[in-house]
């Protein structure tokens, strides 16, 4: 799978203009999840090397 599939775009916005009038659902198989902060801490790395690998400065 290349690159691009995952490509992850960023504009900055505050926490107000990400949840403001919109509705986030969980799905039913993840409702059930206790994270604890260790798997924060993992969902946090994940995104962050992501982005690295495909980040390009300008």
């Amino acid at each position: 799978m290349s690159k691009d599939n995952h490509k992850i775009d960023a504009d900055d916005r505050n926490v107000f203009e990400v949840l403001n009038e919109r509705k986030y659902t969980v799905d039913y198989f993840q409702r059930e999840y206790s994270w604890e902060q260790k798997h924060i801490e993992q969902l946090i790395t994940d995104l962050t090397s992501t982005f690295l690998d495909v980040y390009a400065e300008g």
